[in-house]
């Protein structure tokens, strides 16, 4: 709950912040060069406490696009807030399927556990999610060529849309599953991005758990990759 309260505190900001912006350029209005606006994103994507004896593949990837709109806080160009609606798909590789059990008091929990190796040839746990994130930005005065340096934190809070895994087995025969009762249905988290030009290195902190809170396993969901901005 304390998150949750931090978070949703950062957001009323933001949308403070936006409102004084607005009426401070009302009445003086500036020309100003908004950035950042759609932007796609290509990570590699982690989960802290991920059991040891399982294998989360370093080839384990999520994409990402952003709208966003990107408005002026004061009447300099270098600082911003930037708020949108973005859809990514986390890509799980690893041999491991969400399985479920129960504990002694006869709570219904879940748990990734492994494939037998023997059995199948690969398989992957896909989560896909629309969110709604919040930057506040910083940037330097562009040079001849129109780049600048710039830095972004903020937050996103987000409804997942979907989630399946796949197997493929031994004989090459594919296998879907959709029901996953226990896996978090929302998500909010923590974001940065710190680059040049049009392009910056990104990161995602997730300060929800995977599952839903006491139904699994305390599983932490990390981002970590590159953005390009096309416009």
């Amino acid at each position: 709950m304390k998150q949750i309260a931090t978070l949703f505190i950062l957001l009323t900001l933001a949308f403070s912040e936006v409102a004084l912006a607005q009426k401070s350029n009302e009445e003086t209005p500036v020309k100003r060069e908004r950035t950042d606006m759609f932007m796609i994103q290509y990570n590699h994507e982690g989960l802290l406490n991920f059991p040891d004896s399982i294998r989360l593949s370093p080839w384990s990837r999520g994409v990402g696009i952003s709208f966003m709109y990107d408005h002026f806080l004061v009447e300099s160009d270098k600082l911003s807030i930037g708020i949108g609606l973005s859809f990514y798909s986390h890509n799980y590789l690893t041999k491991s399927d969400i399985t479920q059990y129960q504990d002694t008091s006869g709570q219904v929990l879940s748990k990734f556990t492994a494939y037998s190796p023997y059995t199948i040839n690969r398989s992957k746990i896909v989560r896909n999610f629309l969110d709604i994130p919040v930057e506040l930005r910083y940037r330097t005065t562009p040079n001849e060529k129109g780049h600048s340096w710039k830095v972004a934190v903020g937050a996103k809070i987000g409804y997942r849309t979907n989630i399946y895994s796949k197997v493929i087995d031994k004989n090459d025969d594919k296998y879907k599953s959709f029901i996953y009762p226990q896996v978090s249905r929302s998500r909010y988290g923590l974001t940065g991005r710190i680059g040049y030009g049009k392009v910056s290195v990104n990161g995602y902190y997730s300060l929800s758990n995977f599952f839903f809170e006491g139904r699994g396993a305390e599983i932490t969901p990390i981002s970590l990759g590159v953005t390009l901005t096309l416009f």
